[in-house]
């Protein structure tokens, strides 16, 4: 609502705030950000924050605090990341909501899983964006050699799928994978034979 805040404060915890709609301003380490529907607001254990809604659209937004599985490490979130089509993760959001106000037979495993797959989530939303053009279409292509390994794939149609030049494709696809395309084909069907 209007006039909503959160005065400075420090958690023991992290905190993922997922906004659905609206708009509001957060401060974390002295840097002020004014967040929106789409938004993914990260607040780390340890670091001031706070968070107010100055006027209309207010935010509605879910909320979910955890420990991480492993303490030691910290986790690679910056404080604000835009998501340009939240589907997946707002679905995930929704379904912890779910499983956490049902409390239904094993309610708390649930809702461990659904973190993990958030997390998960978070990661490669913020891996695509940090992966170059070439790299995203050779993972297009190892997502379509996997699919069935076995059918006929030429590398004459694997060049038509994502529309790069040879000599340039197979450069890139050795530095993703580290071999070449011909080799990596061959590669998943004696996996597939051996399985």
């Amino acid at each position: 609502f209007e006039g909503w805040k959160i005065l400075p404060r420090v958690l023991a915890d992290y905190e993922l705030v997922l906004l659905l709609k609206g708009q509001g301003q957060i401060v974390i380490d002295d840097v002020q950000y004014t967040v929106e529907a789409g938004d993914l607001i990260c607040f780390k254990p340890g670091v001031k924050h706070s968070l107010w809604v100055g006027q209309e659209p207010c935010m509605l937004f879910y909320g979910l605090h955890f420990e991480p599985l492993d303490p030691a490490r910290s986790i690679p979130f910056p404080d604000v990341l835009h998501l340009d089509a939240p589907i997946r993760l707002t679905a995930l959001f929704q379904k912890l909501h779910e499983v956490y106000y049902a409390k239904a037979y094993l309610y708390e495993w649930k809702q461990s899983l659904l973190l993990q797959q958030i997390l998960c989530e978070i990661l490669s939303i913020l891996h695509e964006k940090e992966e170059p053009a070439g790299s995203r279409r050779i993972r297009q292509v190892l997502e379509y050699i996997h699919e069935d390994p076995c059918r006929p794939i030429t590398l004459e149609g694997l060049l038509r799928q994502v529309g790069i030049q040879k000599t340039e494709f197979i450069r890139i696809f050795r530095t993703v994978t580290g071999t070449t395309p011909i080799r990596y084909i061959i590669d998943r069907r004696l996996e597939n034979a051996c399985e």
